[in-house]
């Protein structure tokens, strides 16, 4: 089983880059999976505010609630019911896909108990409709010093991205085949 996982931050594609790793597996005949540590964040808004997903997302509600739900119960509590899904769905995909990496444990735990973890930061210029205090929350923040990414790409045209990521998938592939 592969992992990959994303950390950039709202709106720089990371969900794109996600599908395109999906893609270049499908196109192998390899099983994938996208999933999102924030899965549990939406879930619990749904339930208790009876929101529902699209654009724009009520990213204070989710930064707030995914805020308290570690300050409470535990501040690893996404990354361990990320490593429960994770022992389900190995028994049933190739290949995991997290689209949504935002805190740095959510890369270095995952690098420290996963073999084949690759992890890719992927920056944007892109706009996105954060208040300036959403842009200053720590899950959109937290990784603009962090530098143990295994790969960093740059989401500056969907060709590009696509060209480059293949790129880095053919080398996984074949260093893994060796």
């Amino acid at each position: 089983m592969k992992l990959f996982i994303i950390g950039g931050k709202a709106n720089s594609g990371k969900n794109e880059l996600a599908k395109l790793i999906k893609e270049y597996y499908d196109l192998k005949n390899k099983k994938s999976i996208i999933t999102e540590y924030s899965k549990y964040v939406k879930l619990y808004t749904h339930e208790m505010f009876n929101i529902n997903y699209s654009d724009p997302k009520p990213r204070k509600i989710l930064q707030d609630l995914g805020e308290v739900s570690r300050k409470l119960v535990n501040p690893q509590i996404f990354i361990d019911r990320m490593i429960e899904d994770i022992t389900i769905f190995k028994e049933y995909y190739d290949n995991i896909i997290i689209s949504d990496a935002r805190l740095i444990p959510e890369i270095t735990l995952m690098k420290s108990k996963y073999k084949n973890c690759y992890t890719i930061h992927l920056l944007s210029n892109r706009e996105n409709d954060l208040s300036e205090k959403e842009k200053q929350h720590i899950t959109e923040i937290e990784f603009d010093k962090f530098n143990d990414f295994d790969y960093e790409l740059i989401n500056d045209d969907l060709n590009n991205l696509k060209k480059d990521i293949y790129k880095i998938l053919d080398d996984i592939e074949s260093s893994e085949e060796k």
